[in-house]
């Protein structure tokens, strides 16, 4: 068995003005991209509710209906939880479970020197999506925007995941809730190894490339430092990487899979650009961060 849990709240975790949907959508989808990152199938799942006096029963029928609207296309049970009341803020929490064969499940230790590493889909669009929302006009933007979207409705790779264990492709895994730079630091950490990833390497979306024109920033440095992507970073052995490499051409469903660098001796995480190697420090989301 598998469990997670996660923290929502008011101001940190969704906007204020943000639709209930969306908030009750992403909070099982952040707990169901804990499990797909181990390999499992998600299961059972409690919530809490803290809401303000201010809190209409409007709001927490639709919270439940984004909820609702996820736990079915996943195949989620919600069997229970508890509501109180807050004084400040809304303030939700998910706990999830999930299921997986003992001799699949995939851990953040594991991966080993000579290992390839993977990430799935594009990095840095949630926090652009966030940016773009907090900047808009009278607070006004469109769900449809594909960064948004991508910031209000992260999609957890469940499939991959469950594919990635049960082929037994992979050495180890975790989801990027908290950015590559914080994602690659834990795996190596767990692991006890070094992890090199090539700066020309990370997958931007077109989206966000024509983004930072308009920011005049640089759309890799704005995926290494962002969070929120819940894609997920993992290690393939050698002899394991012909097969990753297919799965792109014959599951066509799954998001695109690209190869950001190798494992290596050593501890930390090391960025290349061209000939030069330097240490990632800094980026992704740390609540306690100075």
């Amino acid at each position: 068995m598998l469990i997670t849990s996660d923290v929502f709240i008011e101001g940190v975790h969704f906007l204020k003005d943000q639709s209930p949907e969306s908030v009750g959508g992403k909070l099982l989808a952040v707990n169901l991209s804990d499990v797909a990152a181990m390999g499992g199938r998600p299961g059972e799942a409690v919530v809490d509710l803290m809401l303000t006096e201010a809190t209409t029963l409007e709001w927490v029928e639709r919270f439940f209906k984004g909820l609702a609207e996820v736990a079915k296309r996943y195949e989620v049970n919600l069997v229970g939880g508890d509501t109180s009341r807050h004084p400040d803020r809304i303030t939700l929490s998910l706990t999830l479970t999930g299921r997986c064969r003992k001799d699949e499940v995939v851990y953040r230790k594991g991966a080993k020197p000579g290992d390839f590493v993977f990430v799935s889909g594009t990095l840095g669009d949630a926090d652009a999506g966030l940016d773009r929302m907090r900047n808009a006009e009278c607070g006004v933007w469109k769900v449809d925007d594909s960064l948004i979207k991508k910031y209000l409705s992260p999609e957890p790779r469940i499939e991959l995941g469950r594919l990635l264990a049960r082929t037994r492709s992979v050495s180890a895994m975790i989801d990027l809730s908290d950015g590559i730079a914080v994602g690659a630091r834990q795996l190596a950490e767990s692991s006890g190894i070094a992890i090199v990833l090539n700066r020309e390497s990370i997958p931007i979306s077109s989206e966000l490339s024509e983004y930072c024109v308009n920011q005049v920033s640089d759309p890799i440095d704005w995926a290494l430092k962002a969070g929120g992507d819940y894609e997920l970073l993992f290690t393939v052995p050698e002899e394991s990487l012909r097969k990753v490499e297919r799965f792109g051409s014959k599951r066509p469903e799954l998001p695109a899979l690209t190869c950001i660098g190798k494992v290596q001796e050593g501890n930390g995480v090391l960025l290349r650009r061209g000939i030069e190697t330097t240490l990632l420090a800094g980026g992704g989301w740390e609540h306690f961060r100075r």
